[in-house]
């Protein structure tokens, strides 16, 4: 072969290879902040939060890559239904929501790393302010629930309930979410739900108080939300960046409006007392089961 065409022929080859190359690095690049979730940095603790609670379709994501075991959810609740991707886990046990956690990059958050979160950088005593404002978060009681109704509604979608950082979501209301915080068996999750008990106020804020239960419950009412420790080399106060299983946002604390979400059709037990907040018994409920036939207590006055 002419070594002029040799030579055409080479250049013209590695003219395509390039572009091809650059597009499959790139491609992968973004799969990972797509797929992964997305993280609000605090600005002034070493570590990273989940803007939102773990999806249904992130729980799913862990099944399918043997990280998770089925066993830890109740399929009768969220994970059970093919259209509620979007909705959070619930229905989730204490070892269920850590290794989900796992999986995203991530670890529980502890009782501190919440409240920080929840508090924001001006202590605000709600996510969204210094007063309770029930129309802001679908969160409600046994007999008045949310604002979605007696059901979980996708995350993020209320843009009325974000704080106490800025681009987090949902820290008061939809579900409960557990935390790291355990005294044997008996562990402790934060944040009000779509019903829950009175004062709802009182577990709707941003203050260290007395909800959990034992590790193995699977309510309707309780999910879970993920936090990680920022490394030495993350940015902080606020710089964008592409990080492991996800991105990293903007911090600052704030709120922001905007229009509430339609809520989809499903319903949670009211569970039995058990303790001075432990939530009221059923009366006539035809909702969803918490995962071994019955309801169980969501809160109760164990420290």
């Amino acid at each position: 072969m002419d070594m002029k065409i040799f030579s055409s022929l080479v250049l013209l080859l590695g003219s395509l290879a390039a572009p091809l190359l650059v597009a499959l690095v790139a491609g992968d690049a973004c799969a990972a902040g797509a797929h992964g979730p997305k993280w609000v940095s605090h600005p002034d603790q070493p570590f990273d939060i989940e803007a939102t609670e773990v999806a249904v379709k992130d729980f799913r994501a862990c099944v399918a890559a043997g990280r998770c075991e089925p066993s830890s959810v109740n399929p009768e609740c969220n994970y059970g239904d093919p259209k509620r991707g979007d909705h959070p886990i619930n229905c989730i046990d204490h070892d269920g929501a850590i290794a989900v956690c796992d999986y995203l990059g991530g670890r529980l958050c502890s009782s501190k790393e919440w409240l920080a979160a929840c508090h924001g950088s001006d202590g605000r005593a709600f996510p969204y302010g210094s007063e309770y404002q029930p129309s802001r978060c679908h969160v409600g009681t046994y007999d008045v629930p949310g604002p979605g109704g007696r059901t979980t509604i996708p995350v993020g979608s209320v843009p009325d309930c974000e704080g106490g950082l800025h681009g987090l979501f949902d820290m008061s209301g939809n579900v409960s979410e557990w935390i790291s915080d355990c005294k044997g068996d008996y562990c402790k999750f934060r944040g009000a739900a779509f019903v829950g008990n009175d004062p709802v106020e009182h577990f709707a804020g941003c203050a260290e108080v007395c909800a959990g239960n034992d590790k193995g419950l699977k309510s309707s009412t309780v999910g879970v939300r993920c936090c990680r420790d920022r490394s030495a080399s993350a940015p902080k106060n606020g710089a964008k960046a592409a990080a492991a299983g996800g991105a990293t946002t903007t911090l600052k604390s704030g709120a922001a409006k905007g229009s509430r979400s339609d809520a989809a059709a499903a319903t949670a037990s009211r569970p039995p007392a058990s303790g001075s907040n432990a939530a009221r018994p059923a009366s006539g409920s035809t909702a969803r089961p918490t995962g071994s036939g019955a309801a169980a207590p969501l809160s109760s006055s164990r420290p």
